[in-house]
C-alpha cells in the first residue's frame, strides 16, 4: 500500500527497499538530503558509509550542497535547548531533537563529525560510483586500474567496421552492402552497446556485422587498455554476477555502503538497476526516489520498464505536497491530465496537495491572472505548419513584451513584491531550431533573451567557423583559405571575396599563415585573442542578432581547443574538433554551452534542459506542434518487447517484423511525449501560456491536443483528429482559460 512519505518515520533498515514516488515540485532533493542526514545523525552511520547516487554532475554537486546544508540544520537544532529547538522545526528535525540528553549529545557529536569530515561524503554520479567500485574491488573484477577512460571510441569503431568489411568482402565479388552502410551500422550499435540487436531477415546480416564490430572494438580497447562509460557499468555488473567472485564482490559493496539512496531513479537503465539490485537489494537499506511522469531520457538509455519493475517490490510512499507552484496552477495542471496514463497505465498525474507558501503574481487584473492560458488561433481551417509557427511566434513575442510592461509583480513568501522581470520568464521549446528562431525574433523586438540551444558547443555555428579556419591553416589551399575568410573569425563578406584585388587576396593568405604560426607557438586561445583584437571581432558581433551567443561559443571553443592541444598540430586539432562536431551528442559535460550574458534576460530552453528548473512564468509555443516522424529505412530505432526488454533495430528489417517493431517504437515515443508535456507544464510557479493552432499534420499527434481529446479512463490515443476538438469546444478544468488570438495584433 502506498502512503504519504513521512520524513520523521522510522528509517528503512538493512535489507529494506523503500520506493518514494514524487511529483514535480514535491521536494525530491530535500527528501534525499533529509534521509541522508538522519542516517548519519540519528542512526549513527559514518558519512562515508551513506551513499547518495544521482545521474549528472550538476545534480551531484547540488546534492552535496543540500546534504551539507541539512547537516548544518541538524547541528544548529541540536545546539539549542530541546524546548526551544522544537519550535518551528520541520517534522524530521523536530523528531531528531526529541530525545534524552545523552542521545542529544551523541547526535550533536555525530553532526559535528559529519560536517568536519564532509569531504569524505559518498555522493556520486552513477558512473562515478561504478568507477570507484571497480578500483575498490581489485582482483574481484575484470578491470585494470591502469586502464584509461576514453569517453569516445568513434575512431576505433570506424576502424573496426572497415577491417571487418575488408575481411568479408575484400576478395569477394560484389559486396552485400556499401562500406558507408557498414560504418553507420557500427556507429549505431556502439552508441548503445548494452542493447541486444534484432536479427532482422534483411539478407544483409546487419546485426551479425554490428555484433562483430562490437567484439572487435572490445578486443581493441583491451589491447589499448581503454574503457568507456558503458564499460564501467558492464564490468561492475559482470563482476557482481560472476559465480566465483560475485558473492565476495557483493558482500564487499554491501559492507562498504550499508545505506544507499538513489535520486532521479526514473532515469535509471537496465544495467544500472542490475548493479544496484545485485549489490544492495536485500543487504543494505536501499531507498530509490523518482518521478516516472518525468521519465523523458529514453534517448540516453533511461528505461521506464526497469523503473516499474524495481519499484514493484518493497515498501512504497509518495511525496504528495507541491511546494513549487501556486495552488491554482497545480489544480489546473492536475485537471488537464485528470489521471490519464502517461505511456503506461501505472503512471498517472494524480492530484497532489498544495502549499500556500509559493510565489504568486500580484498587481492589476491581466490575462496572466489565469494560472494556465491557451492561446487559440481564430478560424477552423487547418494551416500549414510553417504558417502556424509564424502566427504563434509573432503572438508570443507580442505577449512577452506586454507581460513585462504589465506592471505585474512577483511576491515570494516572506519577501516584499518586486517587479516581474525578464529573468522570471522562460520559453520552453522542443527543438533547437525553433528556439533559435524565437531568440532572433525576441532580439529584433528589443527583448533580452538567452538560449543555450544545443547542449554541446561542438554542434554550434562557432564550431563550423573554427573547423574552416583550422582546415585552412592545416592545408592552405585557395578554396580553404577563402572559406576561412567567410567565417566570423576573419570577418569577410561574400562581396569582399568577390571584389577582392590580388593584393588583398595575398593579404588574406598571409593572415592565414600568420594564424598558423601563432597557433603552433602559443595555441588556440592566443590565436583567438589575436583575431579578436586585430579583426575587431567583438565589435562586429555586437552589432548583429545573436552576436553575444556567437562570441561566447567562439571563446569557449578556443578554451576547449587549448586544453586539447597537448602535442597536436593544426591537423590534429582539426581531427579532434571534427570528430566532436560530428558526434556532438556524445560530448562531455564541459562542452555544455556557457550563457553569453549575466544581465537579466528571458531564458530559452529545451524541455530536457529545463527539467529540474523552475520559473515564475513559462511559455510553451510547441505544446500542440508535433510531427510524428518515423525512422527512415536503414535508420536505427529502439523498442520494448512484451516482457519490457529493450532492443535495437538497425532499421534493415522488412515486412511484418519491421511494422511490429515500428509500432512498438511509436508507442514508446507517444508515451514519452506526454511526459515531456508534463515536465514542461510543471516548470512554472505562477503561470503558463501555451498555444493551440490547427494544422494539417502537426496538431493531431501533439501531446496537448491528445490530452484535450482523450476520453477519461482510457489510454491516450496516438492522435486525435483536429476537427471538432478545438480547446474552445472542450470542457476544460478550472484554472484553464482560452483566448482567441486577434489577427490584427500580429
Amino acid at each position: 500500500m502506498t502512503v504519504p512519505f513521512d520524513p520523521a518515520a522510522p528509517l528503512p533498515g538493512p535489507g529494506d527497499l523503500l520506493s518514494l514516488e514524487a511529483s514535480a515540485g514535491t521536494g525530491k532533493t530535500w527528501s534525499v538530503a533529509t534521509l541522508a542526514a538522519r542516517y548519519i545523525v540519528e542512526a549513527g552511520q559514518p558519512i562515508d558509509r551513506v551513499m547518495v547516487i544521482t545521474f549528472s554532475r550538476a545534480s551531484t554537486q547540488e546534492l552535496r550542497d543540500r546534504v551539507r546544508g541539512r547537516l548544518e540544520e541538524c547541528a544548529a537544532a541540536l545546539a539549542e535547548p530541546p524546548d526551544a529547538a522544537n519550535r518551528a522545526l520541520d517534522p524530521a528535525l523536530a523528531a531528531l531533537v526529541t530525545a534524552d540528553p545523552a542521545t542529544l549529545a551523541l547526535r550533536r557529536a555525530r553532526a559535528d563529525a559529519a560536517l568536519r569530515d564532509f569531504d569524505q561524503a559518498a555522493v556520486f554520479t552513477t558512473h562515478g560510483f561504478c568507477d570507484s567500485m571497480l578500483r575498490r574491488l581489485g582482483v574481484l573484477v575484470d578491470h585494470d586500474p591502469a586502464d584509461r577512460l576514453s569517453p569516445d571510441v568513434a575512431e576505433l569503431t570506424r576502424q573496426a567496421a572497415d577491417d571487418l568489411y575488408l575481411a568479408r568482402f575484400g576478395l569477394a565479388g560484389e559486396p552485400a552492402f556499401a562500406l558507408a552502410t557498414a560504418e553507420r551500422w557500427a556507429k549505431d550499435a556502439m552508441l548503445r552497446p548494452a542493447l541486444p540487436l534484432v536479427e532482422a531477415d534483411d539478407g544483409a546480416g546487419a546485426a551479425r556485422f554490428a555484433a562483430g564490430v562490437r567484439a572487435r572494438v572490445d578486443r581493441e580497447k583491451r589491447r589499448l587498455r581503454l574503457y568507456t562509460y558503458d564499460d564501467m557499468l558492464a564490468r561492475l555488473r559482470d563482476a557482481l554476477a560472476d559465480p566465483v567472485t560475485g558473492p565476495a564482490a557483493r558482500a564487499r559493496l554491501a559492507a562498504t555502503y550499508p545505506v544507499v539512496l538513489v535520486d532521479e531513479f526514473q532515469d535509471t537503465d537496465p544495467v544500472q538497476w542490475e548493479i544496484l539490485e545485485s549489490a544492495f537489494l536485500g543487504r543494505s537499506a536501499l531507498v530509490v526516489i523518482g518521478d516516472p511522469k518525468q521519465s523523458i531520457y529514453g534517448f540516453r538509455g533511461a528505461d521506464l520498464p526497469s523503473y516499474l519493475r524495481a519499484t514493484a517490490g518493497g515498501a512504497q510512499a509518495t511525496l504528495d505536497v507541491n511546494r513549487r507552484s501556486a495552488p491554482a496552477l497545480v489544480t489546473a495542471v492536475a485537471g488537464l491530465f485528470d489521471g490519464l496514463p502517461l505511456g503506461d497505465a501505472r503512471i498517472t498525474a494524480g492530484p497532489v496537495r498544495t502549499s500556500a507558501a509559493t510565489p504568486r503574481l500580484v498587481g492589476p487584473v491581466t490575462p496572466w491572472a489565469a494560472p494556465l492560458r491557451l492561446r487559440v488561433a481564430p478560424g477552423d481551417e487547418p494551416l500549414a505548419a510553417a504558417q502556424a509557427r509564424e502566427l504563434v511566434d509573432a503572438d508570443l513575442v507580442a505577449d512577452v513584451g506586454a507581460l513585462l510592461a504589465s506592471g505585474l509583480e512577483l511576491a515570494r513568501p516572506g519577501q516584499p513584491p518586486r517587479p516581474l522581470g525578464p529573468n522570471d520568464v522562460a520559453i520552453i521549446v522542443t527543438t533547437n531550431a525553433r528556439g533559435q528562431a524565437l531568440l532572433d525574433r525576441l532580439a529584433a523586438a528589443g527583448l533580452p533573451a538567452v538560449f543555450t540551444g544545443a547542449q554541446s558547443v561542438f554542434a554550434s555555428a562557432a564550431a563550423a567557423d573554427w573547423l574552416a579556419l583550422l582546415r585552412a591553416v592545416a592545408e592552405p589551399r585557395t578554396a580553404r583559405v577563402r572559406a576561412a575568410a567567410l567565417t566570423h573569425l576573419l570577418g569577410w563578406s561574400l562581396d569582399d571575396l568577390v571584389t577582392a584585388t590580388p593584393d588583398r587576396l595575398a593579404d588574406l593568405a598571409l593572415t592565414v599563415r600568420q594564424a598558423g604560426l601563432l597557433l603552433a607557438q602559443s595555441g588556440p586561445a592566443a590565436l583567438f585573442e589575436h583575431l579578436a583584437d586585430r579583426r575587431g571581432l567583438a565589435a562586429r558581433l555586437a552589432g548583429r542578432p545573436g552576436g553575444g551567443r556567437l562570441w561566447t561559443d567562439l571563446r569557449q571553443l578556443a578554451d576547449q581547443l587549448q586544453r586539447a592541444r597537448r602535442g597536436r598540430d593544426a591537423a590534429g586539432l582539426l581531427a579532434w574538433l571534427d570528430e566532436r562536431h560530428r558526434a556532438a551528442s556524445a560530448a562531455a559535460d564541459e562542452s555544455t554551452r556557457r550563457l553569453e550574458t549575466d544581465a537579466p534576460a528571458i531564458r530559452m530552453l529545451t524541455v530536457h534542459q529545463a527539467k529540474g528548473l523552475q520559473f515564475p512564468v513559462v511559455y510553451l509555443p510547441q505544446a500542440a506542434d508535433r510531427y510524428p516522424r518515423e525512422p527512415d529505412p536503414d535508420q536505427p530505432f529502439s523498442f520494448h518487447d512484451d516482457a519490457g526488454r529493450r532492443w535495437l533495430d538497425l532499421g534493415t528489417g522488412r515486412g511484418p517484423e519491421r511494422r511490429d517493431h515500428l509500432a512498438r517504437y511509436r508507442e514508446d515515443e507517444d508515451g514519452e511525449q506526454l511526459r515531456v508535456l508534463y515536465v514542461a507544464l510543471t516548470r512554472a510557479a505562477c503561470h503558463v501560456t501555451a498555444w493551440w493552432v490547427p494544422t494539417k499534420f502537426n496538431t493531431a499527434a501533439s501531446a496537448l491536443h491528445r490530452i484535450l481529446g482523450a476520453e477519461r479512463g482510457q489510454p491516450v490515443p496516438a492522435a486525435v483528429p483536429v476537427d471538432g476538438h478545438s480547446p474552445v469546444a472542450q470542457r476544460l478544468p478550472d484554472g484553464v482559460a482560452v483566448e482567441l488570438m486577434d489577427p490584427l495584433d500580429q
